[in-house]
Formats: structure tokens, sequence, C-alpha cells
């Protein structure tokens, strides 16, 4: 998942992000990097459910089983819904 929301996000605030979680770790950030930190994980975020939402809509649901996906699993040893 990490590199789709990469491509949505410019490499360069990726690594900007990074820089500044880094920083937080070793020292205090001042109210300058506080405030682009927020503003970065704010539209991280923000792309992250954009990504979420797309592959979300991308999902067809079936309404039965399928024969050979039964078989199938029966053969790998996969049980069904409602299976002892």
């Amino acid at each position: 998942m990490q590199g789709i929301i990469s491509t949505m996000l410019e490499k360069q605030k990726m690594d900007r992000i990074n820089e500044l979680a880094r920083a937080s770790k070793v020292r205090e950030l001042d109210a300058d990097e506080r405030a682009e930190q927020k503003a970065l994980r704010t539209e991280y975020i923000e792309k992250f459910r954009e990504s979420f939402k797309a592959q979300l809509e991308q999902i067809e649901l079936a309404d039965a089983v399928d024969e050979s996906t039964w078989a199938c699993n029966a053969v790998h040893g996969k049980r069904q819904r409602g299976e002892a």
C-alpha cells in the first residue's frame, strides 16, 4: 500500500515526512516544523483515503460461490463459510 500512496504524494514530501518523524524522535520540533508536519500528515491521510476509496469502489461482490472456486478450495483444504 505504501507504494500506491507514495506515487500519489510526491517523493519530496514523503522524504520530508520521514525526516521530520526522525527529527522528532531526537529533539523537540519547533513550531514551524510541527505545523509543516501536521500539514504533510493531513495531505498524506487525504491521499490515503482517496486511494483506499478508489480501491473499494473497484471491488465487485459475488452473490453465489462459483463451483470452480469451491472445487479449488476443497482441493487446497480451505473451508467454506458455514462448514465446521
